[in-house]
């Protein structure tokens, strides 16, 4: 997906970062944004792309954390 959100996603989104904890059976992923419209705009674009459908099979979303300046 991180490939697909390069060639047809927003341009605002400046990385991917994930971190998996396979003891616990758990994961994050941070995303980098170039701005809060970049995060609307990613989201807009990505959620009806069949690989976020394939994703929530897979992942249960637990939390969002904001982080800016």
């Amino acid at each position: 997906m991180a490939n697909r959100v390069a060639a047809e996603g927003d341009p605002g989104v400046l990385s991917y970062r994930f971190f998996v904890n396979g003891s616990e059976g758990s994961a994050r992923g941070v995303i980098d944004y170039s701005s809060p419209a970049a995060w609307i705009g990613h989201h807009d674009t990505a959620m009806g792309w069949p690989e976020m459908t394939a994703l929530h099979v897979v992942v249960v979303l637990s939390e969002v954390v904001f982080l800016a300046p």
